[in-house]
């Protein structure tokens, strides 16, 4: 059982006060919690990295509540966003796009792009409403590690080092959002997979759209950093725990199923699940509270069962290969 500090936790109208005057404030989206601070202060900015640990070049997230706040901070926006955001906004997806002079180098890592959200989530939609700038956000954790779906992960994880959360109850989707883009040609890019995937939006638009792959090197958006969403205890990656078991016989280990398994199976070990029935969203929902769950846990490694690929599956794929060790290759 996990308590939160409840001091730590504010008011949408106190969160106001505390972004208008710099500070930062852990919020709920319908993807992870994030972390957030005034896009237009500098120093808030730079708070956000100091308090994550974050590298300077991993870019941030600019927040709004609808197109017509976001629109200054862009620009050259291709007619394929509008189809987009007309589609899905506001959802769990982001818009790389052109930046304008308003969005600083911090924000943007120095590239000449940025990406916008518009969150769904009612409390974020709330609070988005009530002030005349942007919250630069990335998620509400140190970098690198599991992210936050619930406010009592934010908690344990940056308490100290924040100025409070916003309680928005488990997050509905669990994984961070997809992060669409243009290439120089004008072709559609998908730079992070979520739960918005490729082909929906491709049929959208009606066009062919890529998927960015470990070749593109530049980090140009959140989440293409090789190492991410780890647990801190050692954690390895395998369509066959039955085979790869083996391998850390002198260990205590903690398995975490796609599916709950047999109660008996491996029961010297600690058996967890994401799912009762293999269901991709539930799956995505699950990830991050489940790691995070068997990271808290009394074992020694986190043996973690690879999710099948296609569709919403490569989304929890990608976020299984960045937090751990692939036993397949």
């Amino acid at each position: 059982m996990y308590f939160c500090s409840v001091g730590k936790i504010v008011s949408v109208q106190k969160a106001v006060e505390i972004l208008k005057n710099g500070g930062l404030v852990a919020i709920p989206t319908e993807t992870v919690y994030g972390l957030a601070a005034n896009a237009l202060n500098e120093d808030a900015v730079q708070n956000i990295f100091k308090s994550k640990g974050r590298p300077s070049n991993n870019p941030l997230i600019l927040h709004f509540n609808d197109w017509e706040d976001a629109e200054p901070f862009v620009q050259n926006v291709p007619e394929d966003f509008h189809k987009l955001y007309r589609k899905f906004s506001p959802g769990p997806i982001s818009y790389l796009l052109p930046k304008s002079a308003l969005v600083s180098e911090k924000i943007s890592a120095k590239n000449t792009t940025v990406a916008i959200r518009f969150p769904a989530h009612p409390v974020a939609k709330a609070l988005l409403k009530e002030l005349n700038f942007p919250l630069a956000a990335p998620s509400a954790n140190p970098s690198g590690y599991i992210s936050p779906t619930q406010s009592f992960h934010v908690i344990q994880q940056l308490g100290d080092k924040i100025d409070g959360v916003v309680e928005g109850g488990e997050c509905t989707k669990g994984i961070e959002s997809t992060i669409v883009g243009w290439d120089e040609e004008g072709r559609v890019v998908i730079y992070r997979n979520g739960t918005i995937t490729a082909k929906e939006i491709g049929d959208v638009l009606r066009k062919e759209v890529r998927v960015l792959t470990g070749e593109h090197k530049k980090i140009v958006a959140p989440g293409m950093l090789s190492k991410h969403y780890s647990p801190k205890k050692p954690t390895y990656i395998t369509a066959n725990v039955n085979q790869k078991i083996h391998y850390f016989s002198e260990k205590k280990i903690g398995i975490i199923w796609q599916i709950k398994p047999d109660e008996t199976m491996f029961d010297n070990c600690i058996n967890l699940s994401f799912s009762e029935n293999g269901d991709l969203k539930t799956i995505a929902k699950n990830l991050y509270s489940t790691m995070y769950q068997m990271d808290n846990l009394d074992v020694d490694i986190i043996l973690i069962e690879k999710c099948l690929e296609g569709d919403l599956g490569l989304a929890i794929a990608d976020r299984l290969s960045r937090a751990g060790i692939n036993l397949d290759i």
